[in-house]
């Protein structure tokens, strides 16, 4: 093994990749499809932009449920707040 190889060749950009306007449910499809824990995010030209990750779709997801019972009427008839 050469150790001055760079990574890029190591880890290959393969089909398992998003474009940058994909929506996050096509993302999520995705990362559970292929059984990845995360996913190159890619510009119109497959240059690398970002990398989206399991956590963050759970964070994405744990707040949107608290915004979503924030926004529940309390027992005594007003809004829950956290």
């Amino acid at each position: 093994m050469n150790r001055v190889q760079p990574a890029a060749e190591l880890i290959p950009l393969t089909r398992s990749r998003v474009p940058g306007n994909a929506s996050l449910r096509d993302a999520a499809e995705l990362i559970q499809t292929h059984k990845v824990g995360s996913l190159p995010v890619v510009d119109r030209g497959n240059g690398l932009v970002g990398m989206l990750a399991e956590s963050d779709l759970f964070r994405m997801l744990t707040a949107l449920w608290d915004a979503s019972l924030a926004a529940l009427p309390a027992t005594d008839g007003t809004a829950k707040r956290q």
